[in-house]
């Protein structure tokens, strides 16, 4: 395939449509979700929770100096690699042999699709994530067209670089090289017979895996989640995201809901239309595509919908559904298709003329776009940052505040650190995590930090708060309990947030 005019014609209005719709979109305020911790991360260029994502460090800290206001320099950074992505997209569907249009609507729908919408307008890491693997998409798809084991060696980078961001999802969603790579198993055996080709396929795989070595410079930074890189070791602990109670044994009740609502939910973020023309596209990517283009496609959203949450330990809870709308981001790639897939179908039945198919594809992206926006809840942000920035403005001068988890670390971690909301008050993590002034290793076992933390607490002479709740004396304010003191406390500023979220609900 070789770019053409008319490609750029298709193409650049619809990034410029979506890159529109993002800019929007964009988020100002701080989220409640992992924004917060990255933007912490980030600005102190730190390490992040596990795997420590260096890549998305190394690229988002600079990142952070722009001139903007609030949360949007770090939320560009997705943004950024939103747009990439869809170039990215647009290029695999025209390898895909999808026509002109249909790979710009297949773009279009990727981009308004409800969870790539709100992870393109938030400092996350998955717009990265689609775009390194969709480039290795590109690669192996190259190499087993043309045999040329050059292909192969880019792919390699590629794969070292997705492996330094988000290496569990890029694994399991490799599943999909597969076809592209045994189809045609003689290329690949040439590759595994020439050492240079072999060598730089090593050379380039270890130069995208290198961002994990810049962990080993940070000592005394302080953001560093579970301590500081000094041993291969630590780096281990943070790679194999051991601290994480994700593993494959153990089962929760009540997973088996997650095989089943997986699959679904990746369809219904195209809307109703996907619930259509997806599984339409699906049967008809057998006759209209390659086979090893239709395998891998099918392969791909196996792998993320079906495979991951088999590997994974989450019970079937509403937090855990949200989290598996962005960590199954790459499956969208194949729903995309597919629902264009099934658009042709349609167009081919009807015999539809190009200036009618274009007004259809026109009308789909519109629709999909609309019914993404009514879920996104794009200004939901500007109520989390009101209400935590009250949180901090209405403590004791010189306060210590002590947070636990990541929706209460991120948002009032992010307004202290990096906006320098409150500067007076000191802020501590409860197991002494990501924090640089924790009072011990976030390592050491829960009842040793708890010890310490009281005995820090208790030889403190400034008033002291928890956010959550704590088993000694406290007032309970609403927002937070302050220790020491009994009964309840009334917070004006509480009471005139909660008036007008009411009123905007």
């Amino acid at each position: 395939m070789n770019f053409r005019l008319v490609d750029l014609m298709y193409l650049v209005p619809t990034l410029l449509v979506c890159a529109g719709v993002y800019l929007a979109t964009v988020s100002s305020s701080i989220s409640v979700v992992d924004t917060g911790l990255f933007m912490m991360v980030c600005d102190a260029n730190g390490i992040a929770h596990p795997p420590g994502f260096p890549l998305a460090t190394l690229i988002c800290h600079p990142m952070m100096s722009l001139p903007f206001e609030g949360a949007i320099p770090g939320n560009l950074f997705s943004t950024l690699f939103a747009i990439l992505t869809l170039c990215a997209l647009y290029t695999l569907c025209r390898l895909f042999e999808l026509s002109e249009l249909e790979s710009a609507l297949a773009v279009g729908v990727m981009a308004v699709s409800t969870a790539f919408w709100s992870q393109s307008i938030v400092l996350e890491v998955y717009t990265l994530n689609s775009f390194l693997f969709i480039c290795m998409m590109i690669c192996c798809f190259c190499f087993s067209r043309a045999g040329d084991g050059r292909w192969l060696v880019s792919g390699s980078l590629f794969l070292g670089l997705g492996l330094s961001n988000h290496w569990p999802l890029i694994v399991a969603s490799s599943l999909c090289l597969l076809p592209f790579l045994l189809w045609k198993i003689h290329p690949l055996l040439k590759v595994l017979k020439s050492p240079m080709l072999l060598g730089g396929c090593v050379l380039l795989l270890a130069l995208g895996l290198s961002p994990y070595l810049l962990m080993f410079t940070k000592s005394g930074n302080p953001m560093t989640t579970i301590g500081e890189v000094n041993s291969f070791s630590d780096l281990w602990l943070y790679v194999s995201r051991s601290t994480y109670e994700d593993s494959f044994t153990n089962r929760p009740a009540g997973w088996l809901g997650l095989l089943w609502w997986v699959p679904l939910a990746s369809i219904k973020q195209f809307g109703y239309l996907g619930l259509l023309f997806i599984p339409l596209g699906m049967l008809r990517s057998l006759f209209d595509l390659a086979k090893p283009v239709a395998v891998s496609l099918l392969l791909l959203w196996i792998a993320n919908c079906l495979l991951l949450p088999l590997l994974t330990n989450h019970q079937f809870t509403e937090s855990v559904q949200i989290g598996y709308s962005t960590w199954i981001l790459l499956s969208f790639v194949s729903c995309s298709i597919w629902m264009v897939l099934g658009v042709r179908f349609l167009w081919a039945v009807s015999q539809s003329q190009a200036v009618t198919r274009s007004a259809t594809a026109l009308l789909i992206f519109i629709a999909v776009a609309v019914q993404s926006f009514s879920l996104l809840g794009a200004n939901d942000t500007v109520w989390v940052e009101r209400y935590n920035r009250l949180l901090l403005e209405s403590l004791d001068e010189n306060a210590l505040l002590i947070v636990a988890g990541d929706t209460q670390t991120g948002p009032l971690g992010a307004l202290y650190y990096v906006q320098g909301v409150r500067p007076d008050i000191e802020l501590r993590r409860q197991h002494n995590m990501l924090f640089g002034n924790r009072l011990a290793n976030p390592r050491l076992n829960n009842e040793e930090q708890t010890r310490l933390l009281a005995e820090h607490k208790g030889s403190s002479d400034r008033p002291v708060y928890s956010v959550s709740a704590v088993d000694t004396t406290a007032r309970d304010y609403g927002m937070y309990f302050k220790l020491g003191e009994q009964g309840f406390g009334f917070n004006p500023g509480l009471d005139a947030f909660m008036r007008d979220l009411m009123l905007a609900l």
